[in-house]
């Protein structure tokens, strides 16, 4: 309990009475992909590239036939999980039904409470009331799936939904959004966000927990109250409509993540740290 109470300041936004030490990003690993290169896991040390199981048929993943849409396997059997991580962001939304030119919001998130999907859901529809050329795509699972899965059917929208379940690799994804929404009402520091910042995306998001600490309103994106969804709704027009503002959102989300989240900013904080306690309790005995 005194654990948890511990980080309901950080939880309110603000700031928490402990040393703290974010998660980091890999941006070797988590970057932007051109439209028409096809995406394929990085290997390292530990992981070897191999053929893998699509349906019924092992697929290598070097195999051309992965690209523009032939997977090598019957269309009943097409599995967007299996397969995202072979294809072009271009091929990938061709293969979810989004059409060419179409702008792509979108959230990775468990589907829980505290997120308000069906919030986020009804700011989409005001949005494509406004521009019937965006899209939204949800990665993820959870409680919520079934109430959200209803809300958009009823909605008739359904065409500009893409909900495609819990992903390993979540990088093409990330690739495919123009903007990265969140409605969280409370957070701590969303890592899926960083990821996205990190593939240069930039952000729309409420002003939740640690979500001020990596979000400069209008530097990487746009913040807004917690209950204010006419100026998410804007910040989200304003970003479908400005080239230009996107483009230098896009880069200062990605330079935010390597300066003060990436991997290695991490492992160097955890280090000095370290090495602080380690020197401030070090007592030699004596005649040494």
């Amino acid at each position: 309990m005194q654990l948890n109470s511990m980080w309901d300041p950080y939880r309110r936004g603000e700031k928490p009475s402990v040393r703290v030490v974010q998660n980091g990003v890999n941006t070797e690993v988590f970057r932007r992909v051109e439209p028409s290169t096809t995406y394929k896991a990085p290997n390292t040390k530990y992981q070897e590239a191999i053929p893998i199981a699509i349906g019924s048929k092992i697929v290598d993943p070097g195999d051309s036939s992965l690209e523009n849409g032939g997977f090598g396997i019957d269309d009943g059997k097409k599995n967007t999980e299996e397969i995202a991580q072979f294809l072009s962001p271009d091929s990938l939304k061709v293969h979810l039904g989004i059409p060419e030119g179409v702008k792509v919001i979108g959230k990775v998130a468990v589907f829980r409470s505290q997120k308000r999907l069906w919030l986020w859901v009804e700011l989409a529809l005001r949005i494509i009331n406004k521009r019937n050329d965006v899209h939204f795509l949800l990665v993820g699972d959870g409680e919520w799936r079934a109430r959200l899965e209803k809300q958009i059917e009823e909605s008739g929208k359904a065409q500009h939904f893409h909900l495609v379940g819990v992903q390993k690799e979540v990088i093409p994804y990330l690739n495919l959004m123009d903007i990265y929404l969140s409605s969280s009402e409370f957070e701590g520091l969303p890592i899926a966000m960083l990821e996205a910042m990190a593939c240069e995306v930039p952000v729309v998001a409420t002003r939740a927990g640690g979500i001020g600490e990596v979000i400069q309103h209008g530097v990487q994106g746009f913040l807004s109250g917690i209950d204010d969804w006419e100026e998410l709704e804007g910040y989200c027009l304003q970003l479908l409509e400005d080239d230009e503002l996107h483009i230098k959102m896009a880069k200062a989300a990605r330079e935010q993540v390597e300066k003060y989240f990436s991997m290695k900013r991490m492992v160097a904080d955890l280090e000095r740290i370290y090495l602080e306690v380690i020197n401030k309790n070090f007592k030699p005995e004596k005649g040494i």
